[in-house]
């Protein structure tokens, strides 16, 4: 059963970062750690991981699997007013200039990735409350997840979602695109975390990774009854 984190910028130094968002100097993982899972953003759209290159460095350096997530959040009236008349949804009425600005924040994070020549196969979605920007109601929720997703499958990237039920159901209502699931189990352990893989389905898809964490890291398995290699070179990047 294959070990794993996830890191973003939490892993940081103190002093770098975004205002109301700087790292916290958390740990990098062990050398045991056989793959992770590395955030694209200082937590909001819109922002980059200023230590995507320091974490990309120890994957390298650590031949880890590598894979991708970001954060998904509403996006701001200056965002949607910026990017709501440019994209693939007609600008005419609010929902469409909502969903051209979720659109490009998704393709801004391609473009991180591009930038940073990192290339893993697929990029999970974070769905989950933001201190920063709140949530809308259901309707429009969607219009935003619907479009982050289609903009990554756009840029040929495989999507899945990591959330609970509580937290998708309460975002996004009855919203199942049935896409691969990342379950957390928050601060529980290792055997709670895994038993995520066989309940608390959210939108419909199959069970992946299973996270459990702890004040300082965040912790990661892939779940019982893949088969490693395939499951592996479906979600990760090797280095």
């Amino acid at each position: 059963m294959s070990a794993g984190r996830d890191i973003s910028w939490p892993q940081c130094p103190p002093d770098v970062g975004i205002r109301r968002g700087k790292g916290f100097g958390a740990p990098m993982p062990g050398p045991h750690v056989r793959f992770v899972i590395i955030g694209l953003t200082n937590g909001r759209a819109f922002t980059r991981n200023h230590c995507l290159d320091m974490h990309l460095r120890w994957a390298k350096r650590h031949h880890a699997w590598t894979g991708a997530y970001a954060m998904t959040t509403y996006p701001t009236r200056d965002q949607i007013a910026r990017q709501g008349r440019r994209g693939p949804y007609r600008h005419r009425h609010y929902r469409g200039r909502l969903a051209n600005a979720a659109f490009a924040a998704a393709q801004f994070n391609v473009a991180t990735m591009r930038r940073h020549h990192f290339s893993p196969p697929h990029v999970w979605l974070d769905i989950e409350p933001s201190s920063v920007r709140p949530w809308h109601g259901h309707p429009e929720n969607r219009v935003v997840v619907r479009a982050w997703i289609r903009a990554y499958r756009h840029a040929g990237f495989g999507v899945g979602v990591y959330s609970t039920p509580y937290l998708w159901h309460g975002i996004v209502g009855r919203m199942r695109p049935g896409l691969p699931e990342w379950r957390t189990a928050g601060p529980a352990s290792a055997r709670s975390a895994l038993g995520k893989c066989s309940t608390d389905r959210f939108q419909g898809g199959r069970a992946v990774i299973a996270q459990w964490w702890s004040t300082s890291r965040d912790f990661d398995r892939v779940c019982p009854g893949f088969q490693r290699g395939r499951t592996m070179k479906r979600f990760f990047h090797k280095y």
